[in-house]
């Protein structure tokens, strides 16, 4: 009979590849997410001036909503029991979020780049594919 250790005494090892392989997911979606709120906004055919707001504006989102998704404890917990409350957690996020990239792109001013529709959409779609994630897991 092999010895091996217990999946109990291995977790503390796991847990810091496991937060970093979660925020990198969810990097990926919120890239994603903003992307395809893009392309809803233009038909699939981002023009352009489109591409330029995008690559402009999708570093301050990413960032900004890592920040706020971590503050909201997004990145811990047990997933298997999402209920809810992470629901509304990840859609207050998407909120505050939202409204952090609007003051942001007030201050440095380049609001003008982000059309409106853009963002409703990319709230949307955040949180389909983060919850969908969460409720997938």
């Amino acid at each position: 009979m092999a010895l091996s250790p217990s999946p109990t005494a291995l977790a503390p090892l796991h847990q810091p590849y496991h937060r970093a392989a979660l925020v990198g997911v969810h990097a990926l979606l919120i890239l994603a997410s903003y992307l395809g709120a893009f392309a809803l906004r233009f038909d699939l055919r981002l023009p352009p001036d489109a591409w330029r707001a995008f690559a402009e504006t999708a570093g301050y989102l990413v960032a900004l909503r890592l920040f706020v998704f971590g503050r909201f404890g997004l990145f811990r917990g047990y997933w298997r029991h999402v209920g809810l409350r992470d629901l509304v957690a990840l859609a207050s996020a998407a909120t505050v979020s939202s409204i952090l990239l609007l003051l942001t792109l007030y201050v440095v001013g380049n609001l003008e780049l982000l059309p409106r529709s853009v963002l409703a959409l990319d709230w949307l779609t955040v949180v389909f594919l983060s919850g969908g994630l969460r409720f997938a897991a």
